[in-house]
């Protein structure tokens, strides 16, 4: 992540009640640029929508901001969550069409019945053709998945609502200077 990741995502927990008096936010502008350089530096190689899953799950589950390995450890538990997700999916999608076909029921019924996200991954994907080709014997895992992870970095991973840019506000921490 950037500098300027970090310090997005550290505007947003110095929103939250509970750690807005927090040390990692206290102190003149130098000292809180220190900071989020120390964070940036030590993050570089993770991407920015998995630091905000970390960062969402920091924000539900620790009594007060994360140092650095705490967070490392947020994103990763928030990452292997998505990836889970995604696997359980396809493998849901699977036998629901691979059980349809070889007991002769409507398989189109069958995937009606699964949960809404996988329903839209299928129909963005290009339906059951495109999942289950029809002069194959296997499935379209690789399109499946690239599909489901598209569509979740669609969404802003701190909120679940469709990503929008954080109000220009917030780019700063509270008490620095906007710029």
């Amino acid at each position: 992540m950037t500098k300027l990741e970090i310090a997005e995502i550290f505007a947003v927990w110095a929103l939250n009640g509970n750690w807005a008096a927090s040390e990692l936010f206290q102190g003149d502008q130098q000292m809180k640029d220190l900071r989020i350089s120390l964070y940036a530096e030590q993050l570089s190689d993770i991407d920015y929508w998995q630091g905000l899953l970390g960062a969402s799950l920091s924000l539900k589950t620790r009594r007060f901001p994360p140092n650095i390995a705490e967070f490392s450890e947020d994103i990763r538990t928030a990452v292997e969550k998505s990836e889970s997700e995604i696997s359980h999916a396809y493998l849901a999608a699977r036998d629901a069409v691979r059980i349809s076909k070889e007991f002769g029921y409507d398989v189109q019924e069958a995937l009606d019945r699964l949960p809404q996200r996988t329903k839209t991954v299928l129909r963005v994907m290009g339906g059951l053709e495109a999942f289950a080709p029809p002069d194959s014997c296997s499935f379209n895992k690789d399109g499946f998945v690239n599909t489901y992870r598209s569509l979740l970095r669609k969404r802003n991973a701190l909120t679940g609502e469709k990503y929008t840019e954080l109000p220009a506000g917030y780019k700063t921490l509270p008490g620095s200077k906007k710029g």
